[in-house]
């Protein structure tokens, strides 16, 4: 009933909205990488203090992945999706490689400040 009434079409600008709004909190953790805002900095380490570790930008990348698959059955250009998907699944991997066979990198690792 529920798929008659044209609600099942959510899903897929539901999910876009999400992915921009991921998108646009990566962005501006990586710009603090090459022109670090001081209230920027101050406020994303206030909210989104995870993004400031290996494991967890790992760990958010990696689910940033796994969004990128959940569009990719609907949307009209699947295959960007899945290799969105697999782009990102393969960074946020390749963070938890560092972190597992090579803690001394890891423990040098200083995030933007």
């Amino acid at each position: 009933e529920v798929h008659r009434s044209g609600l099942s079409g959510l899903s897929e600008p539901f999910l876009a909205s999400y992915m921009i709004m991921f998108a646009i909190l990566l962005f501006l953790y990586e710009l603090m990488w090459w022109s670090p805002f001081p209230s920027m900095n101050k406020s994303m380490r206030k909210n989104f203090g995870f993004m400031y570790g290996l494991r967890g930008k790992g760990l958010y990348i990696i689910f940033v992945a796994f969004l990128c698959f959940g569009l990719g059955k609907d949307a009209s250009v699947k295959e960007l999706n899945y290799a969105t998907g697999a782009a990102f699944l393969a960074g946020g991997l390749l963070h938890y490689f560092v972190i597992c066979f090579h803690p001394d990198l890891a423990m040098k690792y200083q995030a933007p400040s």
